[in-house]
This record gives C-alpha cells, sequence and structure tokens, in this order.
C-alpha cells in the first residue's frame, strides 16, 4: 500500500458520505453498500498505521468526514445488516439461520446509524425485536429446531403454500 491508495479510500467515503448528505435515494442493498465502506477504509488505515504511513493529518481528515456522517444519520440499536432476513431457505430440510447482532456496535458504529428519511419503520429497533416481529424469529427464547421450523412456516405464508 502507498499513500496513493489510502488518498483514494479516504475520498472514496468522502463521496459516499456527500451522497449520503442528500437524504434517502438508495434502495437498502445500495446503503448496506455505501455504509459498509467505511469498514474497508478501515481496513487500509489500519494497514497505513503498521506500515507507518498514517499521521495526524489523515486522521484528522477521516475523523471530519465521520463526524459529516454522523451528522447526516441518526444512531440506531439496529444494526444495518440484521435489518433483512437473517436465512437462508433452500427448502425445509435445508434452512440456515445466521447470528444476529454479529457487529460490536462501538467498533462498527456506522453500521447502527440511519438517514434520518429513510424509509424503514424499523430502524430505531433492537435486532432482536425487528426479527421477532418482522420475521417471527425469537432468537431469545427459540431453540435452533423452532427457528428452522418458524423460518418455514413464514416462507410457506409469504408464498401462500
Amino acid at each position: 500500500m502507498d499513500l496513493n491508495d489510502l488518498e483514494k479510500a479516504i475520498s472514496k467515503w468522502q463521496a459516499i458520505v456527500k451522497w449520503l448528505e442528500k437524504g434517502w435515494k438508495d434502495f437498502f442493498e445500495d446503503y448496506l453498500s455505501d455504509v459498509s465502506y467505511r469498514e474497508a477504509l478501515q481496513k487500509y488505515l489500519e494497514k497505513a498505521e503498521s506500515e507507518g504511513l498514517l499521521n495526524q493529518e489523515i486522521i484528522d481528515r477521516v475523523a471530519e468526514i465521520d463526524r459529516q456522517f454522523k451528522n447526516a444519520t441518526e444512531a440506531s440499536k439496529l444494526c444495518i445488516w440484521d435489518a433483512e432476513p437473517k436465512f437462508i431457505y433452500l427448502n425445509k430440510e435445508q434452512i440456515t439461520i445466521f447470528k444476529i447482532d454479529e457487529y460490536d456496535p462501538d467498533k462498527y458504529w456506522y453500521y447502527y446509524r440511519w438517514q434520518p428519511d429513510c424509509p424503514w419503520p424499523w430502524k430505531g429497533a433492537d435486532a432482536t425485536t425487528y426479527q421477532k416481529q418482522i420475521y417471527g424469529l425469537d432468537y431469545e427464547n427459540m431453540s435452533c429446531e423452532e427457528l428452522r421450523e418458524a423460518v418455514h412456516l413464514r416462507v410457506m405464508k409469504w408464498h401462500k403454500l
């Protein structure tokens, strides 16, 4: 890595934030992609630090872009990655259930922010409540087998089978 690579990564995050400052313009999947770039930038910063390329000017610049992102978004208990089905359903025998709350909100703070005008009605909920209310998955009280059965019933309902 060289400073040019790092500069490109910072510039890309700046462009994403400028786009997000305009308000909700994306599909949900686009928002996931946009915000997840901050994680990629963090990896660039860590690599730059390990190679002795990180200086205070770069740290301050990224902090300012992050401040702009925070000003353009609202904090939430719901991680953007938990605001979608946490399962893959191929058939009743092939159901994969994923964990919720996999991202530490302190380390991955950017995944816990939503644009104020985002049309996602559950953005203020926590992941457990969201998964229970939307998909019928009670991660706190259901066994793995019960979660799989709940997914099967949900998919059958969606497809009216």
